[in-house]
Parts: C-alpha cells; structure tokens; sequence
C-alpha cells in the first residue's frame, strides 16, 4: 500500500506539474524526473527487483559490457 500510495502521489505532482507556469523544457525535464521516479518504484516492487537484484545482476552486466563494446565498434561507422 505504501508504494501505490507514492505512486498515487507522484502522479498527482505530474499532473500538477503540467499546470505550473514553468518554461516548457523545465515543465518536461521535472515531469521525466517524476516518471522516472515513478518507473522505478514500479520495477523494484512489482517486478521484484528489490529481492532479486543478484540473479538479476549477472544478466544485466554482462549486457551493459556488449553494449558499450558494440557502441564503440559501431561508432566509425557514423
């Protein structure tokens, strides 16, 4: 109940957000901040990556590493 009600919460801020009279880049930049708040409390408890981080760690890194490596080969081709 404590995560729904800090998303409840935080989607409120989004939307109150949107109505301040902020310059549009700063409105959308504090709204991705939200969201990403928002998105993180979702996959942390209800796709279990709080409990399960370790398994998951050794999926993760080894993607991060091939990533960056393709990035790097790829970039002379730009």
């Amino acid at each position: 109940m404590t995560v729904f009600g800090a998303l409840l919460v935080l989607t409120i801020v989004t939307v109150g957000v949107s109505y301040l009279q902020l310059p549009e880049v700063e409105t959308v930049a504090l709204a991705l901040a939200i969201a990403t708040a928002e998105a993180t409390l979702v996959a942390m408890f209800f796709m279990h990556l709080k409990y399960d981080w370790m398994k998951l760690y050794f999926l993760v890194f080894p993607v991060v590493i091939l990533t960056v490596m393709m990035v790097i080969v790829l970039l002379p081709d730009i």
